[in-house]
């Protein structure tokens, strides 16, 4: 170009023309006229949300940090304060580590508050609809609800139920005892509701578990080993790893066990066990049918597909696995959709994946409550299985050595 038009030379006068500012158009032709106003209330609304919640997250930062600070002064006071020997500091270290660890789990579950707190008093997103209606206009907010319907939907709404708060180490009182192998002393941890039980013990370099199936027990222990080392290994049965790899992607604990950071990553869910389904009960083509019908029965559902979702759903809180749901699928999907050009096959292995994927787990997790009522229709018990599965297992000896460990 310098060749042909000679050396640049840029724009001495600096005249560059300011873009035009553009308003949001309408996503649809029959968009009422106050939707603009929607969109400005939603803004100032978001921003005002996003300060409040940068705010409190410094707030809150803050606080941890101070906390921690803390808790290092009173270490280093417990150190500096007295002559110990091996014994009696492994027994003041293992107290004061579990009383940081329960003043944590306050702080923790007081942050938590505070920031629903925070959520209910900016509330959910409102919708289009609800601002209409807002407005004074509940005809147009009516027409708006069911402008892609014919007829409107029926449905009859409650409350979510209320979770309970879970049992952590703020439940477990510690008893100081000598042990009988070494001249060290031992520290244990039992439930306040049952304390005649040892839930875990504190042995200086671990921590062993007694009752590895009990989430409060392992959580508390956890929570401990936590607050003593920061990085814990875990030692015992596939299914006492499975469970704090499960709670230690829930309340970031940090593990060591290469193969259960991998679980931690790819989720929870995914480390859950598998129910075994029963034999003698419905195959999964017979559940497949009566879960279809269950939903007929109870609700219009236009679109197939979705019902093949809706099945799907159910079938997995229920306890049936990919592989079942994919074959109640191939077999039972077809029917009465011959119009239809698709290959049966192929859709029903990839509803059955995306059932076990990600927004599977989401529904799964969302209707988990529901998981008795919809064995019901497929004619099981779910407790009475779980008792009958319970029976089945291997006992592990109470208090047999190096079972279960957190080191």
């Amino acid at each position: 170009m310098e060749e042909r038009l000679g050396e640049f030379q840029p724009d001495s006068c600096g005249n560059t023309m300011a873009p035009l500012p553009r308003t949001a158009e309408p996503l649809r032709p029959d968009m009422p006229a106050n939707r603009a106003e929607y969109r400005r209330t939603l803004v100032a609304n978001r921003r005002q949300k996003e300060a409040a919640q940068i705010q409190q997250r410094m707030d809150h930062h803050a606080a941890r940090e101070m906390q921690s600070a803390e808790f290092r002064k009173e270490r280093s006071a417990l150190y500096q304060g007295g002559k110990w020997s091996g014994a009696a500091l492994n027994v003041a270290r293992s107290l004061l580590a579990a009383d940081h660890a329960k003043r944590r789990a306050e702080l923790m579950e007081r942050q938590k508050r505070e920031r629903d707190t925070l959520r209910m008093r900016f509330g959910r997103r409102k919708t289009f609809e609800q601002f209409l209606v807002e407005q004074g206009e509940p005809q147009l907010a009516e027409q708006w609800r069911y402008r892609d319907t014919e007829t409107p939907g029926t449905a009859i709404l409650g409350d979510e139920d209320d979770i309970p708060r879970k049992r952590d180490i703020r439940d477990f009182t510690a008893q100081v005892r000598p042990s009988p192998h070494t001249l060290a002393n031992e520290i244990h941890y039992s439930s306040r509701s049952d304390p005649s039980h040892v839930s875990f013990t504190d042995r200086g370099k671990r921590i062993d578990v007694w009752y590895a199936q009990d989430e409060a027990a392992v959580l508390a222990a956890l929570q401990l080993g936590a607050q003593k080392w920061g990085t814990l290994t875990i030692a015992g049965p596939n299914e006492f790893k499975q469970l704090c790899a499960q709670l230690a992607a829930q309340h970031g604990f940090k593990i060591a066990n290469p193969e259960l950071r991998r679980e931690i990553v790819r989720g929870p869910s995914e480390g859950r066990p598998v129910q075994v389904i029963p034999a003698g009960m419905p195959s999964p083509s017979m559940a497949y049918q009566l879960h279809k019908t269950d939903i007929l029965n109870r609700i219009e559902v236009r679109n197939a597909s979705q019902l093949d979702w809706m099945i799907a759903v159910r079938m997995r809180v229920t306890g049936h696995d990919q592989q079942a749901i994919t074959r109640a699928l191939k077999e039972n999907a077809s029917q009465g959709r011959k119009a239809e050009n698709r290959n049966w096959t192929n859709y029903a292995e990839r509803t059955a994946e995306a059932v076990f994927g990600p927004r599977g787990d989401r529904e799964h997790d969302r209707s988990a409550q529901r998981a008795e009522a919809w064995a019901r229709v497929e004619g099981r018990d779910l407790a009475q299985e779980r008792d009958v599965q319970h029976s089945q297992r291997r006992v592990v000896p109470e208090r047999r050595r190096g079972d279960f460990e957190i080191e």
